[in-house]
């Protein structure tokens, strides 16, 4: 990996194991009429020592997605090695986020495509969240009931759909 060369990513906890199966879960039980209990484990802070990288392969050959796709992985997930011996070097958070909190209201709007969903799915599965009653751990109460999120999302087709089954089930809980 050429060190001059700078990728910024999204970190999008929703896509973690555990937690987008608990999600669909979540809304099936509401949508319909399930009586399955809430596992909040999948949302618990212990386990901090794994980031989740969801990375679309836009297959060209000297691109980060591209080589990022082609590591060689474990039975676990964990990256075992690189077919260049690349290393690659992780750094982040960074940017102030969406700067929402338990005071934001009001309407909401915003326009993505693609991977761009990826910037908004923890709201969404937080929305999903608190529209379920479900814990959230306690860290954040909610928003205020005047807060609306119109979110605008285009796909090139179902088949290259991120989330679509979490934003098709939040549309239907609301």
């Amino acid at each position: 990996c050429h060190k001059n060369v700078k990728r910024h990513y999204t970190i999008c906890n929703t896509m973690r194991m555990g937690i987008y199966e608990e999600i669909t879960r979540c809304i099936k039980r509401v949508t319909e009429d399930e009586d399955s209990p809430f596992d909040p484990v999948p949302f618990s802070d212990e386990d901090q020592s794994r980031i989740c990288l969801t990375l679309k392969n836009y297959k060209t050959q000297i691109g980060t997605s591209h080589q990022l796709h082609n590591l060689v992985l474990d039975d676990e997930g964990d990256i075992r090695a690189s077919s260049k011996g690349d290393t690659w070097y992780i750094k982040g958070p960074m940017g102030r986020g969406l700067c929402l909190n338990e005071e934001s209201k009001g309407h909401h709007f915003a326009f993505c495509a693609g991977t761009g969903i990826l910037v908004f799915l923890d709201l969404v599965t937080f929305l999903i969240l608190q529209n379920t009653k479900a814990s959230t751990n306690g860290k954040f109460s909610g928003f205020q009931d005047s807060f609306v999120l119109h979110l605008f999302v285009a796909f090139r087709d179902k088949q290259e759909s991120i989330g679509l089954e979490i934003l098709e089930g939040l549309e239907k809980i609301n």
